[in-house]
């Protein structure tokens, strides 16, 4: 929940549900689209992802 936060979101009221019979009670964040664009982020790199791009729908000749 910390790096949520400091990435920007905020509480969204909580969810209930039933898992394997029980009750289990889940925190809901939202992060708007202006809090995102107002986050500091580093740049990344991602190396190694040419092999998993069919699995996202595209091929080599396209730009990620």
């Amino acid at each position: 929940m910390g790096v949520s936060r400091k990435l920007g979101s905020q509480p969204d009221g909580i969810m209930r549900d039933v898992l394997h019979g029980r009750a289990v009670v889940s925190q809901r964040l939202r992060l708007t689209r202006r809090e995102w664009e107002l986050t500091d982020r580093p740049t990344l790199t991602i190396s190694g992802l040419e092999p998993c791009l069919a699995q996202f729908g595209l091929d080599d000749s396209e730009q990620v």
